[in-house]
């Protein structure tokens, strides 16, 4: 404090937090304040209003911000009762670049209603963007009246020129109105907006119809109906488009709620193109049930797609019967053949349909059922053939799996197995919920690719001289890479003692050698150990990762070294925080430390859940670019009633800069 200004950093009063503050005659000057959560640069405060590198002369605000009633303005300066450049608020209202002058407002922006307009004035209740009235008219850009935005009109007498007009609650876009037709571009009516229409023996001609949401073009209304270039003949609508029951469609017909194209109507039987012969009908469209059907034929309460009926069987294309739809069908004996077959939401290709069970191009001969599809129990398969109760041949799916090419027995499945001399052999077996390829099994055993014994499983391992050797072994949870074993040792990547996983490890002279080590839950990599130390690379603990540790009386370091009951260099974890080449003494966590006379010197040094850069200790005092002296902080950081200062020190309550 010097003169009565406070200087430097952090400054507290009244509750509010200053960086590089000063105050004088009331008002707080330079770099920080902070009010009510909100942080300022280079403020002010007079009367209750904070400023940005403002000034304040003839009562006129000057340069950047100025706060008042909690309203924020950029580069402005107010006289009399206008705002000038940038932002101005007023009465609800923003402005940009604004000046307010006998109840108008001028250039920019201006926002009413939600809306934002530019260059515009308001006068009585109007909006203008760059208009103005003339004899009764306005010109140019935009105008608003009763909640409606109007663009480069001009109004005279009633009626509104180019763009927007509304008259008797009607809009009109480039419209003229004249012996009560409309014409040009917009018309609405009855809550109908028309485009390019005109209106005539109260039908509505030409582009552009809009009614519950939809959009026509070209559209003719008669009789309550709209019609696209559509005509009416014999009560029947024809050609384009009809709309009904909030429907659109184009070229179609629709009577007694079903739609048709280009349809006619014979004995309750609706036909698109169609023709009738015989008491048969013929192509196009047929549609009964809810179903829409092209190129049908209808006998004996059936419905063909270009079918024939021939010695009692049906053949081509579209069958239905008890509700299932079949295409390129033919029925014999009872069965379904060829092609398309649909049950239970299922869709089958080329099925054949026997004792309850679908086949898909299949025959039966010797009591086999054979070629591509066959479903039972729920299950569905592909190209199989069934013997002796075992499915064979491509696909089978249980259990959500996807087998190809699988044969079953005994419970298990097999892809592209065969059965000799008690041996299975080929690609895939499914046991105990394990999926296996390319197995054989003998005398309990799986062999090719993953091979068991003694409960553990091998991928294409062997054993030789009670050695186990490559790919994979498992034991106790734990999965194995080329291993081998040896006088009770794992080598190859992976080695496991006295509850220990290692990689590519070795063990001499009591040593650990090479790549994993776990013990106690923690998980290193290419370490060794020697005298209950772990050394080298890699230590993981409480999902941390660390390079090159060391740990002692539980604590971890990477790349330390002890000396005189010191830890040195690089990493040091302790009450789960990390550190960077820290020491310890008495307690004390310290960054590239040293103690000399007693003193502690260099980087971090924590205390009472503080952290510090670059101190040292002595009589009691952590320093380094901070001391403390008489009860005073200097330098950097001093911390006080929950307020952090920079290069401040304090004297008699008061915070001083050091270079002051």
């Amino acid at each position: 404090m010097r003169g009565g200004l406070m200087f430097d950093n952090l400054y507290m009063r009244a509750g509010l937090l200053f960086d590089d503050l000063y105050m004088r005659g009331g008002l707080m000057f330079d770099n920080l304040y902070m009010r009510a959560g909100l942080l300022f640069d280079d403020l002010y405060m007079r009367a209750g209003l904070l400023f940005d590198n403002h000034y304040v002369t003839g009562g006129l605000l000057f340069d950047n911000h100025y706060m008042n009633a909690g309203l924020l303005f950029d580069n402005h300066y107010i006289r009399g009762d206008l705002l000038f450049y940038d932002l101005y608020v007023r009465g609800g209202l923003l402005f940009d670049n604004l000046y307010v002058r006998g109840g108008l407002l001028f250039d920019n922006h201006y926002a009413r209603g939600g809306l934002l307009f530019d260059y515009h004035y308001v006068r009585a209740d109007l909006l203008f963007d760059n208009h103005y009235v003339r004899g009764g008219l306005l010109f140019d850009n935009h105008y608003m009246r009763a909640g409606l935005l109007f663009y480069n009109h001009y109004m005279r007498g009633d009626l509104l020129f180019y763009d927007l007009y509304v008259r008797g609650g009607l809009l009109f876009h480039n419209h003229y109105m004249r012996g009560g037709l409309l014409f040009d571009n917009l018309y609405m009516r009855a809550g109908l907006l028309l485009d390019n229409l005109y209106m005539r023996g109260g039908l509505l001609f030409d582009n552009l119809y809009m009614r519950a949401g939809l959009l026509f073009d070209n559209l003719y209304v008669r009789g309550g109906l709209l019609f696209d270039n559509l005509y009416l003949r014999g009560g029947q609508l024809f050609d384009n488009l009809y709309m009904r029951g909030g429907f659109l469609f184009d070229n179609l017909y629709m009577r007694a709620g079903l739609l048709f194209d280009n349809l006619y109507m014979r004995g309750g039987l609706l036909f698109d193109n169609l023709y009738m012969r015989g008491g048969q009908l013929f192509d196009n469209l047929y549609m009964r049930a809810g179903l829409l059907f092209d190129n049908l034929y209808m006998r004996g309460g059936l419905l063909f797609d270009n079918l024939y009926i021939r010695g009692g069987l049906l053949l081509d294309n579209l069958y239905m019967r008890e509700g299932l739809l079949f295409d390129n069908l033919y029925m014999r004996a009872g069965l379904l053949l060829d092609n398309l077959y649909m049950k239970g939401g299922l869709l089958f290709d080329n099925l054949y349909m026997r004792a309850g069970l679908l086949f898909d191009n299949l025959y039966m001969t010797a009591g086999l059922q054979l070629d591509y599809l066959y479903m039972r129990g729920g299950l569905l398969f592909d190209n199989l053939y069934m013997r002796a109760g075992l499915l064979f041949d491509n696909l089978y799916m249980r259990r959500g799996l996807l087998f190809d090419n699988l044969y079953m027995r005994a419970g298990l499945l097999f892809d592209d197995l065969y059965m000799r001399g008690g041996l299975l052999f080929d690609n895939l077996y499914m046991r105990g919920g394990l999926l296996f390829d390319n197995l054989y099994m003998r005398a309990g055993l799986l062999f090719d690719n993953l091979y068991v014994r003694g409960g553990l499983l091998f991928d294409n391992l062997y054993l030789r001289g009670g050695l186990l050797f490559d790919n994979l072994y498992m034991r106790a949870g734990l999965l194995l890479d080329n291993l081998y074993m040896r006088g009770g040792l794992l080598f190859d990547n992976l080695y496991m003692r006295a509850g220990l996983l290692f990689d590519n490890l070795y063990m001499t002279a009591g040593l650990l050698l090479d790549n994993l080590y776990t013990r106690g839950g923690l998980l290193f990599d290419n370490l060794y150990m020697r005298a209950g130390l772990l050394f080298d690379n890699l230590y993981m603990r409480r999902g941390l990762l660390f390079d090159n540790l060391y740990m002692r009386a539980g604590l971890l370091f990477d790349d330390l070294y002890m000396r005189g009951g010191l830890l040195f260099d690089n990493l040091y974890m302790r009450g789960g925080l990390l550190f960077d080449n820290l020491y310890m003494r008495a307690g004390l966590l310290f960054d590239n430390l040293y103690v000399r006379g007693g003193l502690l010197f260099d980087n971090l040094y924590m205390r009472a859940g503080l952290l510090f850069d670059n101190l040292y200790m002595t009589a009691g005092l952590q320093l380094d670019n901070l001391y403390m002296r008489g009860g005073l902080l200097f330098d950097n950081l001093y911390m006080r009633a929950g307020l952090l200062f920079d290069n401040l020190y304090l004297r008699a309550g008061l915070l001083f800069e050091i270079s002051t």
